[in-house]
């Protein structure tokens, strides 16, 4: 084989070891799990709920304890998020955010507008997660989305 053939096929080793390197360094920042029940023992390991209430109604936000929370595969739950109208007898919509553990921590904003109320989590630190925020926003009539993404109604 020749020098430069031999050079060519080292040189291509190394960008192929770096794209996948890179590719594991990324990590999927958060995902939303949709739940209707939680369990006794995850209503235990929550702290103290947040608020955010607006005119379509109020989106809370109860996080998980930090030394305390459910975990799933390369997740853990950051708390519970969920919607409701205010209305008598109504079906709140919601359910878990998970972080990724390669993002380190989370942090959230609240955001009110006229006709909607969201909170937005964001990863934190210098690790670059594809899903770097997750937004979950409250909109007229009820209606849920998920970065942008309809789920469902408050009924």
């Amino acid at each position: 084989m020749s020098y430069r053939f031999c050079k060519l096929m080292f040189m291509a080793v190394i960008l192929i070891a770096s794209a996948e390197t890179a590719a594991a360094d990324k990590c999927q920042g958060f995902k939303f799990e949709q739940v209707q029940n939680l369990s006794l023992q995850d209503l235990g390991r929550m702290t103290q709920q947040k608020v955010a209430a607006g005119k379509p109604g109020s989106v809370v936000f109860i996080p998980f304890d930090d030394e305390d929370h459910p975990q799933q595969g390369n997740f853990r739950a950051l708390g519970l998020v969920f919607a409701r109208v205010g209305d008598l007898g109504e079906t709140p919509i919601g359910g878990y955010i998970w972080i990724s553990k390669k993002a380190h921590s989370g942090a959230y904003a609240i955001t009110k507008k006229d006709n909607s109320v969201s909170i937005t989590f964001h990863t934190e630190g210098k690790q670059r997660c594809t899903t770097s925020h997750l937004d979950f926003e409250l909109k007229q009539m009820g209606k849920i989305y998920v970065n942008g993404g309809f789920i469902g109604a408050v009924k």
